[in-house]
Parts: C-alpha cells; structure tokens; sequence
C-alpha cells in the first residue's frame, strides 16, 4: 500500500505545517516534559516520520517505515539513530528499550495487536510505553480515512489490548 506521506514529506509547507499544527505542538510539548521527568535509558520512538516527538540524543533510536522520511530527518541534521522498521515487525533484541515513544502511530496499521506485542518485547520490564492515538470511535470521519487510519479507539479498548500483552496502564 502507497504511503500518502511519502510525497508530502518533499514539500517545505507540509513539513512547517506539521510541526507547527496546534495538537502535534501541545502533544510533543506534554510528551516531552513527561519523558524528562523519567529516568533516562535507551529509547524507542517507533513512527517518528518526519517529525519526532523527543530532542536528539545519543540514547533514542528513531524509526519509521519510511526510508524517505528517516533521510529527511536526517538531512535536517536531525540527531540520534535512525532505523527503518515496521512497527508490528521491529528488527531488535526483547527486553532492550527502556522507553518506547508510539506517538499516533498504531492506528495506521492494519494489525496494531501485533505493534502492541513487539513493542511489550522489546521492553524492559520496567520500562515505559508513552503512546498517543485517536480517541473516540464516534469521531472517525472522512479525514481519518484520508490519512489512512484504520480505526480510533476508546481509552477501555487500548487498556485491555495493553493488558493482554502484560503492559500496565500507569496514567491516562
């Protein structure tokens, strides 16, 4: 399936667009002061695309299923390591990450149970899944379709889906 972003990533307006856009700012801004608040460890942002939610730091791996996106990032002199991955298939060791970052990406997949059970194997059993996504089923519309998302979710539904993989809702 072509991703839709591909060719928006090459224009200029859509990266400003993205970055600037009122929920990406406050999302990054709230993620970010969270994840400063956390011990520090090697961190996964998993879907960063263009745009990544955390600074550049030696101890965050950043991927993407787009190589076209990870070179923009990394041609924007972008820190960090960059991985091309698929996020219901992540090429990485169980138990390495400390922190993964999942920031509206899961629901861009067709299989996010699988995401969901990566992501709780490549975690350290104390680490930390900081993840964001569409809330309410009641608002999918024509521009959740238009940006290829499968679905939304209600808060119980991700609760339950991270339960099954021995995550442990901690905040909401």
């Amino acid at each position: 399936e072509q991703n839709i972003f591909e060719d928006l990533f090459e224009k200029d307006f859509y990266v400003d667009l993205k970055n600037y856009l009122y929920n990406y700012h406050i999302r990054k801004k709230i993620l970010r002061k969270i994840f400063t608040e956390e011990k520090r460890g090697l961190t996964l942002e998993t879907g960063c695309g263009i745009s990544p939610i955390l600074p550049a730091s030696d101890q965050i791996i950043y991927s993407d299923i787009s190589l076209r996106a990870l070179q923009i990032l990394k041609a924007s002199q972008y820190g960090g390591q960059m991985v091309v991955a698929d996020a219901m298939n992540l090429p990485f060791r169980s138990d390495v990450f400390r922190h993964v970052m999942c920031s509206e990406v899961i629901e861009h997949l067709p299989d996010d149970t699988k995401a969901v059970k990566e992501i709780a194997r490549i975690m350290k059993k104390l680490g930390l899944l900081f993840i964001t996504f569409p809330h309410r089923k009641v608002y999918f519309s024509v521009d959740d379709r238009y940006v290829h998302h499968y679905r939304r979710y209600e808060l119980s539904e991700i609760e339950q889906k991270l339960s099954e993989e021995g995550l442990k809702v901690v905040e909401t």
